[in-house]
């Protein structure tokens, strides 16, 4: 796959968790569907999943626990910064 695709694929994970989030009316600390559920559920591979995450975390609007001995599936849930990037427009146009 390109790179540009890549990148695509991972924007419209993006994508698909932050409508998730706003779909379910998650707030801050529920916990969001796991890696393996994300992929089935949007029919994309985990990778994918696992990147989309990484991107959300780094805005703040998804914590994922640090790997431990069970493995990479570990519970992700709602960060804290939502409110922020409702306020300067990112989410906007997901979370009205």
């Amino acid at each position: 796959m390109e790179d540009g695709a890549r990148a695509s694929a991972v924007d419209g994970m993006v994508d698909h968790i932050r409508g998730l989030i706003h779909e379910r009316g998650l707030t801050v600390g529920d916990v969001l569907p796991s890696e393996a559920e994300l992929a089935v559920m949007f029919d994309a591979s985990r990778n994918t999943v696992r990147e989309a995450f990484r991107t959300l975390k780094a805005y703040g609007v998804a914590r994922i626990p640090p790997e431990g001995r069970g493995g990479s599936d570990r519970p992700a849930s709602v960060g804290d910064a939502r409110p922020v990037f409702l306020r300067h427009g990112y989410f906007r146009r997901c979370f009205p």
